[in-house]
């Protein structure tokens, strides 16, 4: 979990669209989520 938060910090501190793809059931949502609140 924390290489996964350190991959969404990552991505949310640059102004870019992000493909996040996985399977039913796989948190897609929850990183979404994460990465858009993120400070």
């Amino acid at each position: 979990m924390r290489e996964v938060n350190k991959k969404i910090g990552l991505a949310a501190s640059f102004n870019a669209s992000v493909l996040i793809e996985g399977e039913t059931g796989t948190g897609k949502g929850v990183v979404a989520r994460y990465g858009f609140v993120r400070p």
